[in-house]
C-alpha cells in the first residue's frame, strides 16, 4: 500500500492485509500475480483510493463586518456599512490544507482565490442610494469538505 508500506508480502495463494487508522491522503494498493512456474505479471494490478478526514475547514469573513468602511478605512459601528470600494478579507484553515475560497456577492460567484491571504477587492458600481448586499464565502479543503460564512453589508457609492 503506497505510500504507507511499499514492501511486497511473501508469495502465497491468498493474502489478507488490514490497515487501520490511515492518515488522510491518497493511497495505491498494488497486487502482483505469479503462476505455478514462477512467472510474475510484469504489470501489477492497482487500485487507488483516498482516506478523507471528517473535519471541514474553518472560514471567517474578517472584513467587512460590524464596522463602517469609507474608501477601505475602518470605523467601528454595530452594522456593516461601506462607502466606496472595500476589500473582503477571509481567514480559512484546515488540517489537510485549503484548496480554494469562493467569494459570492448577492448569490453570484465573483472571485475564486487559491492562496492565502484570501482577499477580493469589490465594487465598482455607482449608486447614491444605500444598497444591501450579501457577501458569502465558501472554503474548500483538499479532500472536498466545505465551510461557509456570510455577512450583510450596506453600501453607497
Amino acid at each position: 500500500l503506497e505510500p504507507y508500506n511499499t514492501a511486497w508480502s511473501n508469495w502465497t495463494s491468498n493474502t489478507t492485509v488490514t490497515y487501520q487508522n490511515l492518515a488522510p491522503g491518497e493511497y495505491t494498493f498494488k497486487v502482483k500475480a505469479k503462476n505455478s512456474e514462477g512467472e510474475e505479471d510484469p504489470l501489477p494490478a492497482t487500485r487507488s483510493f483516498a482516506v478523507k478526514h471528517g473535519v471541514p475547514p474553518t472560514v471567517e469573513i474578517k472584513k467587512p463586518g460590524g464596522s463602517m468602511y469609507i474608501s477601505n478605512r475602518w470605523i467601528s459601528i454595530p452594522i456593516s456599512f461601506v462607502v466606496g470600494d472595500v476589500d473582503i478579507k477571509v481567514e480559512a484553515t484546515d488540517e489537510s490544507g485549503v484548496e480554494k475560497v469562493d467569494f459570492y456577492v448577492d448569490g453570484k460567484l465573483k472571485h475564486r482565490d487559491y492562496y492565502s491571504p484570501y482577499i477580493y477587492s469589490i465594487w465598482h458600481d455607482f449608486s447614491l442610494l444605500p444598497k444591501k448586499h450579501v457577501i458569502h464565502v465558501v472554503a474548500y479543503d483538499t479532500v472536498g469538505l466545505t465551510a461557509s460564512d456570510e455577512v450583510t453589508v450596506w453600501r453607497i457609492l
